[in-house]
């Protein structure tokens, strides 16, 4: 009996798998044949799924599209490793380019600049006494209210030559190099020139005086002389230095001093000096 009962459940495990296998296999579709060549027939209620592979279907369909679900995000997650070094190396380079077109900007901007300042010193009045040199600074002291030239002995610089600018009068030549010079500014202690005021009701002329400040003083030795704020200030032409007409500056302040019975006036240089980079020496 106990070998008997022992081969029963095998024999009923084999009856019940063949009859399953049985069941599947007439649950298909049909197969219509048209002239010998086949093609899909029309569905019928034989050919839906059997509850045996319906029901298989609903248990795996939930963790099948979870582990989708999950397998889709480890892939996006590996992308952003594969290529995070990529995508931070192409930044990089993007922001190094837009730096490097903002530096070109600026640096077309201020060869524009340049240009612009050398036509005006091309188109200078050349005086029949003196000749022009153009010259770059290549020292620029405000302490000392001095700057240096890239010009010297050999090009025929001297001392007391006249330093100008498209803008007007900058300094005088004190110091020379065979290849380079120094030239007190306006603004120097020691530097002075003859002025005039350029106003059709007033030609004063007076004595332009460094103060080793950002202003010059100019001295009109005319007790009634009329000198008033925003006057031009230009060389006399009563030197054998300086040539006539050179804009000095614009008076920005005057008083009468009694004590020396004349009239003084602070004036404002027309030149950037703090910026200046290009300048002409005037040789004889």
């Amino acid at each position: 009996m106990r070998k008997r009962s022992g081969l029963f459940v095998p024999a009923l495990l084999c009856i019940l798998g063949g009859a399953l296998g049985l069941f599947q296999s007439r649950s298909t579709t049909l197969i219509a044949f048209d002239e010998g060549r086949p093609s899909e027939s029309a569905a019928e209620p034989r050919s839906r799924v059997d509850l045996i592979s319906y029901a298989v279907q609903r248990v795996v369909y939930w963790p099948q599209k979870m582990f989708a679900a999950v397998g889709e995000a480890v892939s996006e997650q590996a992308s952003g490793f594969l290529y995070g070094g990529t995508l931070a190396r192409r930044a990089e380079e993007l922001e190094s380019a837009h730096a490097a077109s903002e530096q070109y900007k600026n640096q077309v901007g201020l060869l524009e600049r340049q240009i612009a300042e050398l036509r005006k010193l091309a188109k200078m009045a050349q005086t029949s006494e003196n000749k022009k040199h153009g010259a770059d600074v290549i020292g620029y002291f405000p302490a000392q209210h001095r700057i240096m030239l890239d010009l010297g002995s050999r090009n025929g610089v001297k001392p007391g030559d006249p330093v100008v600018s498209p803008g007007g009068l900058v300094g005088q030549v004190v110091e020379v190099s065979p290849v380079s010079c120094f030239a007190n500014l306006v603004t120097h202690l020691d530097f002075s020139v003859g002025a005039r005021v350029v106003r059709p009701q007033s030609q004063e002329v007076g004595i332009a005086h460094g103060q080793n400040s950002d202003q010059m003083l100019l001295s009109v030795y005319q007790e009634n002389a009329k000198l008033l704020s925003g006057d031009l200030v230009s060389t006399s032409g009563l030197s054998t230095i300086y040539p006539e007409g050179v804009s000095i500056g614009r008076v920005t302040k005057t008083w009468h001093n009694k004590n020396l019975g004349i009239q003084q006036a602070l004036v404002l240089p027309e030149v950037q000096l703090s910026s200046l980079r290009f300048a002409v020496v005037l040789t004889k």
